[in-house]
């Protein structure tokens, strides 16, 4: 039954489509021209062009797009009647302000253009004489009605100047081919003499396996880094990478050590945990930046750079670490300086473990 009825509609629309139709193509027959086409062939300095097909549309009237459908009014397309020494380069465009807009009759979003409108049919030329006969097809409508299909006709023959100037220029080109033969042998030593170099690279580079690589580093970022950042932008970048770095396999279950490890120091004294906390926190970051400072007050601003790229470095410092963790298993103990506990023991009270505090820190 519901397909019945979808059948009548169908029916309903294809007859009120085609009195549509019938009574557009009566009135249409009363109006001259709502719109008025130049044509025009553009060549350029190689062997291309476009056929331009320029319209003017009367007010009130609008010009249907390509590429409409089967189903809507007539669009705009190109055919070729005749192609001599000349062939299509892709498909019919329109250029201008395009409307888009839901048509009741049709059933469809339909597209057009309005006062004014441009549609362009790219060429290559093959031949330096070339001959086109071709033509334009578009439909227009108004508010009350349609007219018929209509054609606008284009022919042209003439030469292509820069086919015609083609014998020279090859002629050119395989003059210039010969000349560039000749140092052929010259390209093949100096091939051979590259290939020679890289070798010679690849040693050096095995040997030297020590050197620091911050300038290699550098060069895989495209040379990018923070000379021409601001003060700002360092700061939270280093701040940033701090709070990553909590995250990482060798810094996250030092966390909860270091806060029990000051709970049980301030026993039941909230104040004096928070106190000895923030004590050991600032004494790492004074402690850390006076030794940048130095080091690159000393040896340049590239100089931590280079020192944590450094294969020597960074022996020596997981040789440290493997020490530290071996005292921490108990099989030794690393004391301070009996200078440094002396001078702990002589200050009183919240002096003495503050200067604790910085000397585990540091």
């Amino acid at each position: 039954m519901r397909a019945a009825e979808e059948i009548i509609m169908e029916m309903k629309k294809q007859i009120l489509l085609g009195l549509f139709m019938a009574f557009s193509l009566i009135a249409g027959a009363q109006i001259v021209d709502p719109v008025k086409f130049t044509t025009t062939l553009t060549t350029g300095s190689k062997a291309d062009g476009e056929i331009v097909f320029s319209g003017k549309i009367d007010s009130g009237w609008h010009v249907y797009s390509t590429k409409l459908g089967n189903d809507g009014p007539t669009e705009a397309s190109f055919t070729a009647d005749k192609l001599d020494g000349v062939e299509l380069v892709g498909e019919l465009t329109a250029k201008g302000k395009e409307i888009s807009e839901f048509d009741d009759m049709f059933g469809m979003t339909l597209r057009f253009f309005e006062n004014a409108v441009t549609f362009v049919q790219k060429v290559r030329f093959t031949k330096p004489n070339y001959s086109i006969a071709c033509h334009l097809t578009y439909g227009a409508c108004n508010d009350q009605n349609c007219i018929p299909p209509t054609d606008v006709e284009f022919s042209k023959s003439g030469t292509c100047a820069a086919l015609a100037d083609a014998p020279a220029a090859e002629a050119k080109a395989a003059e210039q081919e010969t000349i560039e033969e000749e140092p052929a042998v010259a390209d093949t030593l100096t091939v051979a003499q590259e290939e020679t170099a890289a070798d010679s690279t690849v040693i050096d580079a095995a040997s030297d396996l020590w050197t620091p690589v911050i300038d290699v580093l550098s060069e895989q970022n495209g040379g990018t880094g923070t000379a021409d950042a601001s003060l700002l932008y360092i700061l939270l970048m280093g701040f940033v990478g701090g709070l990553v770095a909590l995250f990482t396999p060798c810094v996250w279950p030092i966390i909860p050590m270091t806060v029990s490890f000051f709970l049980k120091r301030a026993k039941n004294d909230k104040k004096k945990g928070i106190r000895d906390a923030l004590t050991y926190g600032v004494s790492i970051v004074v402690i850390y930046v006076t030794i940048g400072l130095v080091i690159t007050g000393l040896f340049g601003a590239s100089s931590l750079n280079a020192l944590s790229t450094s294969a020597v470095f960074n022996l020596f410092f997981c040789a440290l670490l493997v020490v530290f963790a071996v005292s921490f298993f108990g099989w030794f103990e690393i004391k301070l300086p009996e200078k440094w506990g002396n001078a702990v023991d002589n200050k009183a009270g919240a002096t003495s473990g503050l200067l604790s505090i910085f000397l585990m820190a540091f």
